[in-house]
């Protein structure tokens, strides 16, 4: 499944096609690859990965034992590089091992000297984790995806200096959307609305590209055919919620340019957008309890807060907008 990349998600510049497998930034040089949902995307990316092929076919049959024995010996044999230990944890992961999978991944990050190629790896991680999710679901198995998500999110920055949550979040969702749909799983069904909501939420708060994000919401939006004048009667409040960051987004960008979308962009990263993330848990949380409304109010010390006010706060904040520079579009 290809997932399309309009810029590159690690620093904004314009991509190109370099071959059918990727394409290049013409800013940061990464490669950022077209097809996410293959763990065969990882081994036709990196140096001899053709090696690491059986080991990826012994996890599709489910022989799980020899591939972590397989990838064992290549590491007692003298094969202890970075690429190595990525593959035996990502064996660890398809075996349950969620934090023998973690360490393993850390310890190969930390291997890496160069970071271009860093796609091909979230892609591989991304596809892992949403097999993970749905295995710990189907078996009942207590797991914090959102939690474990963030530790690998945070691993990646810390190695790497580049804002990566991003593209791990959004290659998990696709992921386990496509998984879902090829489970046949429908959207009513427990494994669809305990974490599809959540892995999407994750992808709107860890956007840094306005463009980007509001063509995410636009994306959801289209597929669950949203009404903006039906919503209450179809139980589709956080969706509203997404529409109203989409209208207030698209108000205040009508007039700014490529040195405006890039300086939005480069300002924020994976650790001070922390912040905007908590702000956007919260509105989520109004839009179920709006009680919780008082809490917003109470933190931003305003005189009173709605819904749309507590959105025009948040989507100021995310476009580095002061009161004295902009009022609330009338248009909203």
């Amino acid at each position: 499944m290809a997932f399309e990349q309009m810029s590159c998600p690690y620093c904004g510049g314009t991509i190109a096609p370099a071959d059918d497998r990727y394409k290049l930034c013409h800013g940061c040089g990464k490669r950022i690859y077209n097809v996410r949902s293959q763990l065969l995307t990882f081994t036709s990316s990196v140096e001899d990965g053709e090696r690491f092929v059986p080991i990826i076919e012994m996890i599709d049959d489910d022989n799980l034992q020899k591939a972590l024995s397989t990838v064992e010996e290549m590491i007692e044999d003298g094969a202890s590089d970075a690429d190595t230990i990525f593959v035996r944890g990502l064996v660890h992961c398809y075996m349950g091992e969620d934090g023998r999978a973690l360490n393993d991944w850390k310890k190969g990050l930390e291997m890496l000297e160069t970071f271009y190629n860093i796609d091909c790896y979230i892609c591989m991680m991304g596809k892992a984790i949403s097999d993970l999710i749905y295995y710990k679901e189907t078996e009942f198995i207590t797991f914090s995806n959102i939690q474990y998500i963030d530790r690998i999110a945070d691993a990646l920055y810390e190695c790497t200096g580049d804002s990566c949550k991003y593209s791990l979040y959004h290659t998990v969702y696709k992921s386990y959307v496509r998984l879902l749909a090829d489970e046949e799983v429908p959207s009513d069904d427990s494994l669809f609305l305990d974490i599809v909501p959540g892995l999407f939420r994750r992808v709107i708060e860890c956007q840094r590209n306005y463009r980007t994000l509001i063509d995410n919401i636009d994306e959801l939006l289209n597929s669950i055919d949203y009404d903006d004048e039906t919503y209450e009667d179809d139980d589709n409040y956080e969706c509203h919620l997404y529409y109203l960051v989409k209208l207030y987004l698209e108000a205040y960008t009508k007039e700014m340019d490529e040195d405006d979308h890039l300086r939005i962009m480069c300002h924020w990263n994976d650790s001070n957008m922390k912040v905007l993330i908590d702000h956007f848990e919260t509105l989520a949380s109004c839009v179920r309890d709006d009680g919780l409304l008082d809490k917003l109010r109470r933190s931003r010390n305003d005189e009173c807060m709605d819904l749309t006010a507590g959105v025009n706060a948040y989507v100021k904040d995310y476009l580095l907008i002061t009161e004295q520079e902009s009022e609330e579009p009338e248009m909203v």
